[in-house]
């Protein structure tokens, strides 16, 4: 049960993390230059930078959450 609540937690990091980012990332285009800005999700899915990004969160949510866990139950 440990691991199915830190894996949650890892799973939430990625998602919400990636969210705040690309709404943080579209407002600062969008002001800075004064165009529409648009997404493509298939294009940032074949960069590998963002796997590697989403791994490490993934990482690290699921570390955080797995050693709150740990402790808790001693």
């Amino acid at each position: 049960m440990i691991y199915l609540k830190s894996f949650f937690a890892g799973l939430a990091a990625v998602i919400v993390t990636s969210i705040v980012l690309v709404i943080i990332l579209t407002v600062w285009l969008s002001v800075t230059t004064r165009e529409q800005v648009g997404i493509d999700i298939i294009s940032i899915a074949r960069w590998p930078d963002a796997w590697m990004y989403l791994i490490v969160l993934f990482g690290l949510g699921f570390g955080w959450k797995l050693r709150r866990l740990v402790k808790a139950k001693r």
